[in-house]
């Protein structure tokens, strides 16, 4: 029984907390009311209070003939399979504004590389037709090759989101924890907006919310063999984007903060992983190497000041969460969550100061999605099993 299992009588911690990671949720999703609505404080007003009380309902279990649907495990499989569907029809349409030099690029970069990597040749060696540098690193390659290769790119984000369901009801072995997931996640206007341009972040954020999931129960039954797998899919994320290669030491140092000899292991093995295939393309043609550029682009972006808040606030909020992993493992889904989100926050919030505060042209906001998935696991357990 989980650390979230307490009484079910009001609590103000357990409230407060809520309000902020549904917040966090909903956040992302003002960009979409702003550039569609012609009266968007008023919609994101109504939105950011209406979605947050359901959702509160709904994770306390207040709602109980929506519950019933939620948690059947066919209305799941239904809501995946009408989701699959929906982007299948409506990628295409997506991806075909390139024609016309408009829309999202964020699926060629993933497309480009990997079938670069077929071809021998360099992934890097080809820009967007917008003529953008590519960001994602060799992990989401490597993670995205059986889709590109069988030519159902789409279906990689529905996949992992599957992944995520499964990988809740194993764990809890409640249908009704990952239905309440699924609810919570979609409940982000962000979500399906970026499933339909074909984004490689919603992947990454799932993988990060299934790692949030396995990882208290392989430090706790000290699992070797998933200490292993877990780490390689860890090093693959952390490699996805320069920002992220801080989760591997930062979630090895979780683990070895209740299992010493397993946390060695996983920061070895998911260090490796994050650096070894990067360093080996990087060797290749280091004036190609483009994923770095999002380093100097954060700067710009957000500002050394803004940055360099974060990094210690960041800093801060991980030394706190290996404490409290130490004695308490169930707490690393809520630490990885707090040690990542001041980092993403200052980048987000500094691409909107630059911007002028205009929401509808917030591109920024895409930088809180990877966090949006183990943003609506935590408020799920938290509420959930109380």
């Amino acid at each position: 029984m989980d650390h979230m299992q307490a009484s079910t009588k009001f609590n103000p911690i357990y409230f407060s907390l809520s309000i902020l990671l549904a917040g966090y949720l909903l956040l992302p999703g003002f960009r979409a009311i702003f550039k569609y609505s012609p009266y968007p404080l008023l919609i994101c007003c109504l939105y950011l209070i209406f979605v947050s009380i359901f959702l509160l309902l709904l994770v306390n279990r207040k709602l109980e003939k929506i519950q019933k649907v939620v948690g059947n495990p066919l209305s799941i499989s239904l809501f995946l399979l009408v989701v699959a569907i929906a982007c299948w029809i409506a990628y295409p349409f997506a991806d075909s504004l390139k024609l016309s030099m408009q829309g999202s690029d964020q699926d060629d970069c993933i497309i480009l590389g990997v079938n670069r990597i077929l071809d021998f040749s360099h992934p890097y060696g080809e820009k967007t037709y917008f003529a953008n540098p590519c960001s994602p690193g060799p992990g989401l390659l490597l993670l995205y090759a059986p889709f590109v290769i069988l030519h159902i790119y789409i279906l990689g984000a529905i996949s992992s989101i599957a992944a995520v369901v499964l990988s809740l009801y194993q764990k809890w072995g409640d249908w009704n924890i990952a239905g309440l997931w699924l609810i919570a996640l979609f409940s982000s206007l962000v979500i399906p907006e970026l499933l339909t341009v074909g984004s490689d972040l919603v992947l990454l954020g799932n993988g990060i919310a299934f790692l949030a999931i396995a990882l208290p129960d392989m430090v706790r039954n000290k699992n070797l063999t998933s200490a292993i797998y877990l780490s390689i899919l860890c090093g693959l994320l952390a490699s996805s984007r320069i920002n992220f290669i801080v989760m591997a030491p930062l979630i090895s140092l979780f683990v070895f903060a209740s299992w010493r000899h397993g946390g060695v292991i996983f920061f070895c093995l998911s260090m490796l992983v994050t650096f070894i295939p990067s360093l080996y393309i990087y060797l290749l043609d280091p004036a190609i190497f483009t994923p770095f550029h999002l380093a100097g682009k954060s700067t710009n972006i957000a500002g050394l000041q803004m940055l360099m808040f974060g990094a210690i606030l960041s800093i801060g909020t991980a030394i706190y969460s290996a404490l409290r992993a130490r004695v308490d493992a169930t707490f690393i889904p809520m630490g990885l969550f707090i040690s990542l989100a001041p980092m993403l926050l200052s980048v987000a919030l500094g691409d909107l100061s630059t911007r002028h505060w205009n929401i509808a042209a917030w591109d920024g906001a895409n930088y809180l999605v990877p966090l949006i998935p183990l943003a609506a696991l935590i408020l799920v357990t938290l509420n959930a099993k109380r």
